[in-house]
């Protein structure tokens, strides 16, 4: 009896062990092929790089297609432990290692398709991310004439970028498109993009961000993977802001301290920072960054430059007919095209700061045609939101070229630049929003620069009919006592 027991219980154990065998194949079987698919789905959808993330109570599949991260699948918690399993041993990963952050690659080829791609696990809260990055992408860049750019300016930024260092961006009036203008390069180049703004940053030590900050958000843009945050750009905003007090005794812990500790970044250096967090902690692992390869652009408004550059200009006086007068450059437009060192250090910043930013640019304020431009041409122009917002009531809005040109004029004068042009929209098409959807008759309306300039209206074109019966289809409730009577 006791034998008959044994017996039973180890052909048991084998049938469990079998059928234990069994699943563990078919799981196996079955991450590959999803893996496989996912794999092909990404390249055929154009995708950066594939997500797979752990939730709560799901596993998930994202990929970044066009720059937007897009929802593809979702999965049972089960699928979780297979398919990211599945992915490290074929990136040549150590499966033994749990929650560390680890780095690999493979090639493979699927159905045909030769793919390259870099994979990456990243610790999460309900357990490990494993991204993986295409890297065999070739970006289409459009042409230089699609973004305003001649041939001559497209090889001087070309030329701008070969060159060590950063960029260092003065501009005069706000709203003239000089962050725009980092995020069109970065696309471009496609390349992770970190913008920071400069008036956060604090000394080692004091309340606000450390100078490492600026290169944990880098990170962060490049989804932890450390060798693509290694090419990428750091844009710091508000850079004049952190120019060298004047006539003060006290330490200066965002202004002088945060140029010298930007100094060890921006001439190329090994920093560590954490992963997923912006502030150092022994919770947190961290990652060795080489800022060597990364471009830094430092952009600033530079306020009373300009009277710093024209008192420099008029610093020689002269008697007679060939002197120049003192208000030369009061209304010159590229004034600021004249800066040098000698004026950003009498502006505040240090010799050793300017050093490592070898190439100026200045960038102009936005004229009345550009600020039109604006108005029509891009493809989430702010016309073009209003436009769609009332064709959903069957209503098509459009705009006289007077009437834009009134609308830039009133952006100049507010010296904002691009920014005015909403709030200035915004003020006279209240109205036209809230009261021309509630007349089912009207069917056109044009804005008129009369109407702007309050001594007119707008016009408005009623819709037309065939016959009766589609009249009162097209308007909303009973109809039928309004046609009796005709």
């Amino acid at each position: 009896m006791l034998l008959a027991l044994g017996g039973d219980g180890r052909n048991g154990n084998r049938e469990e062990s079998a059928e234990k065998t069994e699943r563990v194949g078919r799981e196996t079987e079955s991450a590959v092929k999803i893996l496989e698919e996912l794999l092909i789905f990404g390249y055929r959808k154009n995708a950066s790089d594939i997500h797979m993330e752990p939730w709560e109570d799901r596993f998930v599949i994202r990929m970044r297609i066009d720059g937007m991260m897009t929802m593809v699948r979702e999965f049972d918690k089960s699928m979780y432990q297979p398919l990211v399993t599945r992915a490290k041993v074929i990136s040549g990963m150590d499966i033994a290692k749990k929650r560390v952050p680890q780095d690999g690659h493979f090639r493979e080829t699927i159905k045909g398709i030769r793919l390259d791609m870099r994979t990456s696990v990243i610790p999460t809260i309900f357990g490990e991310k494993m991204v993986l990055r295409f890297l065999d992408r070739k970006t289409e860049i459009d042409h230089c004439g699609t973004f305003g750019m001649n041939e001559e300016n497209y090889k001087k930024m070309i030329q701008i970028l070969g060159s060590p260092g950063g960029i260092l961006y003065l501009t005069g009036p706000t709203g003239c498109g000089k962050t725009y203008l980092v995020k069109t390069l970065a696309r471009l180049l496609d390349v992770p993009l970190a913008i920071t703004d400069a008036t956060s940053l604090t000394e080692a030590g004091y309340i606000g961000d450390d100078i490492e900050s600026v290169v944990s958000k880098l990170l962060a843009a490049a989804d932890n993977d450390t060798e693509r945050a290694e090419r990428g750009i750091i844009f710091i905003d508000e850079i004049d802001k952190i120019a060298k007090k004047k006539n003060t005794t006290a330490r200066d812990v965002s202004g002088e301290s945060v140029q010298q500790g930007l100094l060890k970044l921006l001439e190329g250096s090994e920093v560590e920072v954490p992963v997923g967090a912006t502030s150092k902690n022994a919770m947190v692992p961290l990652v060795t960054i080489d800022t060597r390869n990364i471009l830094f652009i430092c952009g600033g408004a530079f306020p009373d430059l300009e009277n710093i550059i024209k008192e420099r200009l008029t610093n020689t006086t002269s008697i007679g007919f060939g002197s120049d007068p003192k208000d030369k450059y009061d209304k010159d437009p590229k004034l600021l095209s004249r800066v040098t060192n000698q004026d950003l250090r009498e502006f505040g910043m240090i010799p050793e700061f300017l050093g490592r930013l070898p190439v100026t640019v200045t960038l102009q304020g936005l004229t009345k045609d550009f600020l039109v431009r604006i108005l029509k041409e891009p493809k989430n122009a702010i016309l073009k939101q209003y436009k769609k917002l009332l064709a959903m009531d069957e209503v098509n809005l459009d705009f006289d070229d007077d009437a834009l040109e009134w609308i830039a004029e009133q952006a100049l004068k507010k010296d904002t630049g691009a920014r005015a042009l909403r709030a200035i929209i915004e003020e006279f098409m209240l109205d036209i929003m809230f009261e021309i959807p509630k007349d089912p008759e009207i069917g056109s309306v044009t804005i008129t620069r009369a109407y702007l300039e309050k001594h007119g209206g707008p016009r408005i074109e009623m819709r037309e009919y065939s016959t009766a019966d589609k009249k009162a289809a097209a308007l909303p409730g009973p109809t039928e006592a309004c046609y009796k009577a005709e």
